[in-house]
């Protein structure tokens, strides 16, 4: 149970640490928080507003979709992870980090979310005087029940899209 955000963070922490220190293009810092679906700005916007990164990603799970999701606010499960397209992400960054996909050969699914993620990625937006980020989710079927649901090709798709984006000289 509770895969919600935990698979997040265990794989990003698996796959920075699988990188050797010389391939990373900058500074990674990973940062594990809650709090982003309430009205509290929570520790993402803390370690943001303290760490003052170039930019960032934040990841998070999304509804995958289900029999009683609604196909616009769900993305399909076992096809890769979703991009956020949102007045609370960079454009541009956002860009970037779909042309990283293509590159690669990542696959992705955007997902347009115009007032609101449902993330961290608003206050870590507004943190410092503005961070810019991008919003990446991995599809959960079930969310906040006991029996939720993920699949190993999306939590590899996310791995693999978390070494290109920390490894990648063009993002800065």
């Amino acid at each position: 149970p509770s895969l919600d955000n935990k698979a997040c963070g265990a794989i990003a922490l698996y796959a920075v640490a699988s990188l050797d220190p010389s391939e990373l293009a900058g500074d990674v810092y990973i940062t594990l928080s809650c709090r982003e679906e309430t009205a509290s700005r929570g520790g993402a916007y803390l370690c943001a507003n303290r760490l003052r990164p170039d930019y960032a990603m934040v990841i998070d799970v999304n509804l995958a979709n289900a029999p009683d999701v609604s196909e616009r606010e769900s993305v399909p499960m076992g096809e890769g992870i979703s991009i956020s397209y949102s007045s609370s992400t960079s454009r541009a960054l956002t860009r970037e980090c779909a042309r990283l996909c293509k590159k690669g050969e990542l696959p992705f699914t955007p997902k347009a979310e115009p007032s609101s993620t449902g993330t961290n990625a608003v206050a870590v937006n507004i943190a410092g005087g503005g961070v810019p980020v991008v919003d990446v989710g991995l599809p959960l079927r079930n969310m906040h029940t006991y029996n939720e649901i993920i699949a190993l090709d999306d939590c590899y798709s996310l791995y693999r899209f978390i070494r290109a984006f920390a490894t990648s000289r063009e993002l800065a």
